[in-house]
């Protein structure tokens, strides 16, 4: 057909996805030739030479041609070097739909659910090829860690600030000049390297794991079990090998809009410049305007079918309810006897210490579902007097401080005992800054009492009942309290 037109794709770090179909894109029908190519540049540079000049446009996809970081600018040389032989027809790597688009996806995705990704700890594979969405993911406070060093060099160390990875370009600009572009540069991130890359456990704690599309195809998915994945685009391929590692579930941050086996931004870019009028380019408001026609937005998708059986966690934080209870532990029981004397400067002495992991409940299984959840119990060492005369701030720094390493070993909510709940406003400001769901219990206090009540009355009938009310007198001790 003479019109219609046609892109050719070269995925440089793909293997056995090539395919040649015909799409419907904005009431066009463009021919859609992908080329896999395993990082065989020769292979490409053929393609290059047989297509240019024939086709609408050539789209290129892999491992990223240009790294970008405010002003600095890298292109690899080997990309360089295949990019010259076309002559003809206009180049489209999805640079630019990444820079505009990617941004306005996740932000968009934050604000609909801040829970799920705020506040989180959050390893990345690569933030070099990501760059544009550090920045959004540090305005949320998220924990971040930033693998370049041992992605592109086995150097065991991680950054954790977009301002590091920035800094830490510099150096590495003449690495990647000298390194080939192909699979076994890339790490693997196996589980089994642990032995020989011990600091590598830190990054597979994490809750969510950010990479591309590519990377994740490049790497061992063993440690993603039960995690939350963020990819720039979620193939049907990527799809399967996500679910054969067990992956909890995927934040995919842009969908296809064409029904294709294979799907790049470069191939985006293609259709969307192959629909515009002849002697149009693309440019960024452009875009903005097809991601409204197209509907494209973040997508979160379930996907583990099988039961994974990593037990829900939960944190609740105690203290001692006077000093003696300070030197129950075995360590102190031995000084009980000499504790009269100096009590008081003990207690004001304690109560500088930071809060603490003090144990674990585990077995707490539901009648109701079957599903066992696991307690962590940390602890404060201030006594109820030293809680409630020291600063308000003091005490909520230190309680934050513990809902953020419950946070880290996964629990999903924290829960405040004692006078811990009392403090300043009643837990209304931890809940604000901790990273986690914070509970006081006083809601089911306040609930299981009236219940209570209710039976108690019912049982004994003490007063005369008319419909669902009571008709007599309450005394409540207590009333002014929190709960």
């Amino acid at each position: 057909m003479k019109d219609q037109k046609s892109i050719v794709s070269l995925a440089m770090a793909s293997e056995g996805t090539s395919f040649d179909e015909v799409v419907f894109f904005d009431g066009k029908k463009i021919r859609i030739r992908h080329f896999a190519l395993n990082f065989d540049y020769e292979l490409g540079k053929e393609l290059i030479q047989r297509f240019d000049g024939k086709c609408d446009a050539f789209c290129i996809s892999g491992i990223p041609p240009q790294y970008q970081l405010s002003s600095i600018e890298f292109i690899h040389p080997k990309v360089k070097d295949l990019l010259k032989h076309i002559k003809e027809t206009p180049v489209f790597d999805g640079r630019y739909l990444k820079s505009t688009f990617l941004p306005w996806s996740l932000r968009e995705f934050f604000f609909k659910r801040p829970e799920l990704l705020g506040r989180k700890k959050i390893s990345l594979y690569s933030g070099l090829t990501v760059f544009p969405l550090l920045e959004i993911l540090e305005e949320q406070k998220n924990q971040l860690i930033i693998a370049d060093p041992y992605s592109y060099g086995k150097i065991p160390k991680f950054f954790r600030s977009s301002k590091s990875l920035k800094r830490f370009f510099k150096y590495l600009l003449p690495l990647l000049k000298r390194r080939d572009i192909k699979k076994k540069t890339f790490a693997s991130f196996s589980l089994s390297n642990f032995r020989e890359t011990p600091f590598l456990k830190e990054f597979m704690e994490s809750e969510i794991f950010l990479g591309t599309e590519t990377q994740l195809h490049l790497i061992d998915m063993e440690h993603l079990k039960g995690k939350t994945v963020v990819v720039d685009c979620l193939t049907e391929r990527l799809k399967r090998k996500l679910e054969a590692a067990n992956a909890e579930r995927v934040v995919s941050l842009m969908q296809s809009p064409v029904d294709i086996p294979q799907f790049t931004f470069g191939i985006l870019e293609g259709l969307i410049q192959s629909s515009m009028p002849v002697g149009e380019t693309l440019s960024e408001n452009e875009i903005i305007e097809w991601v409204e026609k197209l509907n494209l937005s973040a997508q979160q998708i379930k996907l583990s079918k099988k039961e994974i059986h990593n037990h829900k966690k939960f944190a609740f934080i105690i203290h001692p309810l006077s000093m003696k209870d300070l030197f129950r532990h075995p360590l102190l029981r031995n000084i009980k006897p000499y504790l009269k004397p100096v009590e008081k400067p003990l207690e004001d002495l304690f109560s500088h210490y930071p809060g603490f992991l003090y144990g674990k409940i585990n077995g707490v299984k539901s009648v109701k579902t079957g599903k066992e959840v696991e307690g962590l119990i940390y602890a404060v060492s201030d006594t109820p007097r030293k809680l409630l005369e020291k600063d308000p701030e003091v005490i909520y720094n230190k309680l934050v401080g513990l809902a953020e390493k419950a946070r880290t070993a996964g629990c999903e909510i924290i829960g405040l005992g004692a006078y811990t709940k009392i403090v300043g406003d009643a837990g209304v400001t931890v809940a604000k800054r901790s990273p986690i769901p914070v509970t006081t219990g006083n809601s089911l206090s306040a609930c299981s009492t009236l219940w209570a009540a209710q039976y108690a009355i019912d049982k004994m009938d003490i007063t005369e009942k008319k419909g669902h009310q009571y008709k007599g007198t309450a005394m409540i001790i207590g009333a002014t309290g929190s709960i």
